[in-house]
């Protein structure tokens, strides 16, 4: 009782004690949410597990490579966590139940390549005619497919880069 009224008169009762560190990553456990680090700054070497999320659930989950820089938030009344990586090995957006992104450059060559062999068989289609008769076939298809362009299914708000 005398210890929170001398806090209390000082001002620092309840007051918290935030401290960051830069650690290396030892290892990940996706699972838990959480990862073991190793402090690199301070004046003592300190070990300990901190949150990579701020707590077990799908929004956003960056998962270091062991190995990399962290910097850790550690403070009297909360988990320690992660705020800040050097190196990404994987990022899960929302559960990540609908997979990896779309490699933006590559989907827009394999659909200009299939409108481009669909344009190929129209032409040929369109100049068909049987033989017997020298008449063209009385089925012509008037229009041709319109190469995709990358701005069309490529949403600039979100990037990413390789595997």
């Amino acid at each position: 009782m005398l210890k929170e009224a001398i806090q209390e008169l000082a001002g620092t009762r309840n007051q918290d004690e935030v401290k960051l560190y830069q650690a290396i990553v030892n290892s990940v456990d996706i699972e838990k949410r959480n990862c073991n680090v190793t402090t690199v700054t301070g004046n003592a070497t300190l070990t300990f597990d901190a949150m990579l999320t701020a707590g077990v659930s799908d929004g956003i989950i960056v998962i270091p490579q062991v190995d990399s820089f962290v910097f850790v938030l550690k403070s009297k009344y909360t988990i320690p966590f992660v705020v800040l990586y050097s190196d990404i090995e994987k990022l899960v957006l929302k559960g990540g139940e609908f997979g990896g992104f779309v490699k933006v450059i590559e989907l827009t060559q394999k659909i200009n390549n299939l409108e481009n062999k669909v344009n190929e068989l129209i032409t040929i289609f369109n100049a068909h005619s049987h033989s017997a008769l020298n008449v063209p076939t009385s089925s012509i298809i008037s229009s041709q497919l319109i190469p995709t362009e990358r701005a069309e299914i490529e949403n600039q708000n979100i990037t990413h880069g390789a595997d």
